[in-house]
């Protein structure tokens, strides 16, 4: 019985890398699959290794991905979590850390089972007492210093640089149409749930005439504000929820008159708006976004000595579709 233990324990240190190995593997589409870890089990793993059941499965949370892994090798089961910028670094390091689970207990080689039959003695023999097999080693991988200090290299920060291109419509005549275009940009921060940014808005100028007369003019408003926002995430999806300010000037210029002119007049408003947003990969991201303005100062203009020809209204609603690119 004896023999049929050892040979069984012999034949298990002489399995291949990829026989040693059982991966089940589930990550996102843009990271490696389990062929990855399996490489760099084969890199690591030291001559007769045991078999060894690696279960890892990756996670995104804001601009760091997750490994949550199984190990069970020879000297039991544990339970690692791995966070890193990039998904080729968990595969690598989940490929070593089962290298180091595969480490067997001690197993005598073939030449330390003898087949010599000792002679017979009339005499009961001596026996030698028992040798004392070295204990089996445990799964001892040094933990990081902090989760993300064995994966991601130093000086590597928990947020990430955004920077976007909106195309927009607005409604509600903050300017004299009922309906309007323009175009935004944001520059701003974000890390796990949370977002700020920092934005501009411009809209094109749109004309408005007095009913009696053949004078009129056109106005059109630029602003840059600043907002804060929760933002939840579900896999590739995130929501962002924020509210904030902007400030401009809303201009007008006069039009069929002798002396035409201009001016402008401050702009203030509050602002909030929903969004959500998809990203095909971690680095770019695809907004859709519903939103309202409230005016703090309604402006107003009027040619020389008559009747207010447009005052800004109380608030509108914005819609808009852009691109954001994340570094890193």
């Amino acid at each position: 019985m004896a023999f049929a233990v050892q040979a069984l324990l012999i034949g298990a240190a002489a399995l291949g890398p990829a026989e040693a190995l059982t991966v089940v593997w589930d990550a996102p589409v843009e990271c490696p699959d389990e062929s990855a870890v399996e490489a760099s089990f084969e890199r690591h793993a030291k001559e007769g290794h045991a078999p060894v059941e690696a279960r890892g499965t990756v996670s995104r949370e804001g601009a760091l991905y997750v490994l949550e892994l199984r190990l069970v090798g020879p000297a039991g089961t544990e339970e690692r979590r791995i966070e890193a910028q990039t998904c080729d670094a968990l595969a690598e390091t989940a490929g070593l850390l089962s290298a180091v689970a595969s480490e067997p207990a001690f197993v005598p080689t073939p030449h330390e089972v003898s087949d010599v039959v000792p002679e017979r003695a009339s005499a009961e023999p001596e026996l030698d007492p028992p040798r004392e097999l070295p204990a089996a080693p445990k799964l001892e991988a040094s933990p990081p210093s902090s989760p993300r200090s064995s994966t991601e290299p130093e000086g590597t920060f928990p947020w990430a640089l955004l920077v976007r291109v909106d195309g927009q419509a607005q409604a509600l005549r903050l300017l004299p149409r009922v309906a309007g275009g323009g175009v935004a940009g944001a520059v701003g921060l974000r890390g796990q749930n949370w977002r700020v940014e920092a934005r501009g808005h411009y809209f094109a100028p749109q004309p408005r005439d007095y009913v009696d007369l053949v004078v009129g003019g056109s106005f059109d408003l630029w602003t840059l504000g600043a907002v804060g926002c929760w933002e939840p995430e579900v896999r590739r999806l995130s929501f962002p929820v924020c509210g904030g300010f902007e400030a401009g000037s809303l201009r007008g210029r006069t039009e069929d008159v002798e002396q035409p002119g201009s001016a402008g007049a401050f702009f203030a408003a509050a602002v909030a708006d929903g969004a959500v947003v998809f990203a095909p990969i971690p680095q770019v991201g695809l907004r859709a976004a519903l939103g309202g303005v409230v005016s703090v100062r309604r402006p107003e203009y009027h040619v020389r000595d008559r009747q207010t020809l447009f005052r800004t209204g109380a608030g509108a609603l914005r819609a808009a579709l852009g691109v954001e690119v994340r570094f890193p």
